[in-house]
This record gives structure tokens, sequence and C-alpha cells, in this order.
């Protein structure tokens, strides 16, 4: 069964901000302060905009500075990035989604952009709607569980340079990954036997 893993959050943050640059008072000034999709693809609204995506990487060198997502307020950058990354504190070559496709839907009031991990066969959106009041910022990841769960596995490998393997009675019967690359291997082969095992040690 294919589950949709949705984390939501609202940006605390943003709302202090406009709380401190806003005297929102009652649900009907709320709603005024409403952020539509514009023209050139933002959400916009007086003295805020949000925009996604409007930067991304190089393929090659990826270690440059990415907006992902930024706030605006009053013509003031307050906050950017809220992207995705492998790692808790990203190093200089941490790995880096690849854009696959950006959409502005005016009609909903929503911007959504579709971003991947190949490598691990992870997609997943990153979507800001316009709600009254401020923003709603969520990350959805359109995985099966057993496919999340080799993700987290085979990146903790990566991460950690580990490796593991299924041994049986006739010989390996599994190798991770990160196994084949510890021993300089193709990973898309098949594990070793026995003896090719210890002619690599």
């Amino acid at each position: 069964m294919r589950t949709f893993h949705h984390i939501e959050s609202v940006l605390a943050g943003l709302f202090a901000a406009l709380l401190l640059a806003l005297p929102i008072a009652s649900s009907s000034v709320a709603a005024d302060f409403a952020a539509e999709v514009n023209d050139k693809g933002y959400l916009d609204t007086q003295g805020f905009s949000v925009f996604l995506y409007d930067s991304t990487y190089h393929p090659v060198f990826v270690d440059q500075k990415n907006t992902a997502m930024e706030l605006i307020l009053h013509g003031q950058r307050i906050a950017t990035n809220g992207d995705v990354r492998l790692m808790p504190t990203p190093e200089q070559w941490d790995l880096v989604a690849t854009l696959t496709g950006r959409q502005a839907d005016k009609a909903n009031n929503k911007l959504t952009a579709s971003l991947a991990f190949p490598t691990f066969g992870v997609s997943y959106r990153l979507e800001v709607a316009a709600e009254p009041g401020g923003v709603r910022v969520s990350v959805n990841l359109d995985v099966e569980e057993p496919e999340l769960a080799r993700f987290y596995l085979a990146e903790g490998q990566r991460l950690a340079h580990m490796g593991s393997w299924a041994f049986s009675a006739v010989g390996f019967e599994y190798w991770s990954p990160e196994l084949f690359a510890i021993h300089g291997l193709d990973p898309s082969g098949r594990a070793p036997s026995i003896d090719e095992y210890m002619a690599l040690v």
C-alpha cells in the first residue's frame, strides 16, 4: 500500500514577524491578509511575498547557496531555504535533491516544487499554501514503507561508511550497496563467492 508521509509545520517565526509588523486583531483582518499566486509565479500580499525555487543548485558545484523558499517581508528577505537534506547539519558535499518540476497553482494559491534523490529512488513535494493570516509549508514524501526503510538504511551506511551482508552455508546471499563501494565493486553485480571475497581481503 502506497503511503504519503506528510510532515506539516507552521512557520512560527513568520507569524511572529507578521504579528509584530501587522496588528491582526480579528479573523476578518486575517482573512484580508491572504496571499495569492500572482502572474510572476509567487505568493504575494500586502507587504509579504513567498518565492519557491527561484534559484537552484548548479549541477556540478552543488555547494553554492540555494534559496529554495524565500520569505520577503516589506522588501526584506527574512528567511530562506527550507528544503530536505540527508544530514542534520549538511556538509559541503552532502547530496542535494534534483528539482524535477515547479508549479504555481493560482486557483488554490499554492506553490509546489517536485524534487528527488534519484540515487535512492526517493521523490517528494515541497508545498507552500496560502492560509488566512499566513502560509502553511509541508513536505510530502511519496514512498512505500519498505522503500523508505531501505533508503534510511542505505543512507546511514553511506554516511558511516559501513556495509551489511547476509550469509548462509552456501556463502554470501546479499551485500549492501555501501559494502560493494567499500570494496570498490559494482553494486549492480552479485555478491561475491567466498573465494572471491577472500581474494579481496
